[in-house]
């Protein structure tokens, strides 16, 4: 991630890491939520502290929105469905090949995500494992 990249945060809540990784890295970021309240309180944030025009913040069904353009997608994923996340997963496949995801909470193993690395870390709410993949639909997978 850098200020080259363009970041998807599915499920974006007030905006905690949409902004996080836009005043660390510089990176664009493309922030979803389809809670209201959440949509406004980060939008007001962002105009507040000046990145309003680098951190944006769609008010959407993730599962709609088109993450096409992404770099890297990001879901913290502790709370969704399992219907939830397959859906996430078939929106997935419309991304570049090259794209990254990170998930939180969520090891979603199809042919054409590549695991590179899953650790557990320290939020805000608790502990809980991350997992970095990579999609490449021409390779075979890294972690068979």
């Amino acid at each position: 991630m850098n200020s080259e990249s363009t970041v998807y945060d599915l499920g974006c809540g007030r905006g905690r890491a949409a902004f996080l990784f836009h005043f660390l890295t510089g990176a664009k970021v493309v922030a979803i939520d389809l809670v209201g309240p959440f949509i406004v309180t980060a939008r007001r944030l962002a105009k507040w502290m000046g990145c309003d025009q680098h951190v944006l913040f769609c008010y959407e069904n993730f599962l709609n929105s088109d993450i096409e353009k992404a770099d890297i997608v990001y879901a913290c994923a502790l709370c969704l469905s399992q219907e939830t996340r397959e859906a996430l997963a078939s929106r997935l496949q419309g991304c570049r090949d090259g794209t990254y995801l990170v998930s939180v909470g969520w090891n979603p193993n199809k042919p054409w995500l590549h695991s590179l690395e899953s650790f557990s870390t320290s939020f805000s709410w608790g502990e809980a494992p991350v997992y970095l993949k990579q999609i490449r639909f021409n390779e075979a997978p890294l972690d068979e």
